[in-house]
């Protein structure tokens, strides 16, 4: 744990993490043009904070945060996302805690992840495994979901209402067989279980 007095230890009111591909930066915006004087990590991830695979990752722990958000997705639409912008394998790198980390999962192809994911049954990307490694955080952390935002839980949060959350957009054209759908449906809805758990004890 770094001490106070390091020259390069920061203290932060926020922290927004997320696994990517969740609308974290506009978001982050949000919060941003709704607090101007809020100091939380840096929207571009200059500081490496934005996706930190863990509250146990030792740049966290160069820090001081008074509270965490959690952006949430479904993990489906985060993948999908990501291979969109064609940065999975960079992501999976961001996202992985050491113990999480498999090169053998490093794919070019969505598929050829979808198929593993099916043989395996398990998200294998670790975007929900990175959920699960915040859920265990034991500071203030709350988790929105930002397919139905709970815009007053998050203010009474924050302490500001957060303005606009409900006018995001996210891009859900995407072409998934129905196999594929069922299966992260399903850890979808065990994913948005934990969080509503985790949000009603924090």
């Amino acid at each position: 744990m770094a001490l106070n007095n390091n020259n390069w230890f920061k203290k932060y009111d926020l922290m927004v993490v997320s696994p990517g591909g969740s609308c974290q930066t506009i978001v982050m915006k949000l919060i941003s043009d709704s607090n101007k004087k809020i100091k939380m990590n840096n929207p571009m991830d200059n500081d490496n904070l934005k996706h930190l695979s863990s509250y146990e990752n030792s740049i966290f722990n160069c820090s001081d945060f008074g509270k965490v958000i959690y952006v949430y997705r479904n993990p489906l639409s985060v993948i999908n996302s990501h291979f969109r912008r064609k940065w999975y394998k960079m992501q999976y790198k961001k996202i992985s805690a050491f113990s999480d980390y498999n090169k053998e999962h490093l794919f070019d192809n969505k598929n050829d992840l979808f198929n593993m994911c099916l043989t395996e049954k398990k998200d294998i990307s670790n975007t929900s495994q990175h959920l699960d490694n915040w859920i265990k955080y034991p500071g203030k952390i709350y988790f929105i979901d930002v397919s139905n935002p709970n815009v007053k839980e998050l203010s009474d949060f924050l302490g500001f209402e957060v303005h606009n959350l409900n006018n995001i957009v996210s891009n859900t054209n995407y072409e998934n067989n129905q196999e594929v759908i069922d299966f992260f449906e399903d850890i979808h809805r065990e994913n948005l279980t934990k969080i509503m758990n985790k949000n009603a004890s924090s």
